[in-house]
């Protein structure tokens, strides 16, 4: 909300597209974050003892690339 709070404070001047530029980064890693990090690190937190070795072998690919996203956007 700060990021977009920001961006209409200053949308007219000549830092209005650099403003909605990282209003819209800064949403899209919230997204990123919620439709892909969160789901992952929940099951990985489900995954039994006994099976966290593959839990976490299907999990270190996609959640190391949607955190590289999400630090690309911040």
């Amino acid at each position: 909300m700060l990021a977009v709070a920001a961006w209409w404070s200053v949308r007219s001047g000549p830092l209005g597209p650099w403003a909605l530029v990282a209003a819209v980064s800064y949403l899209v890693a919230v997204v990123v974050t919620i439709a892909v990090n969160v789901p992952l690190n929940d099951a990985l937190a489900a995954a039994k003892e006994t099976d966290f070795p593959a839990a976490r072998a299907a999990f270190e690919n996609r959640w190391v690339v949607a955190n590289l996203v999400r630090t690309v956007l911040h």
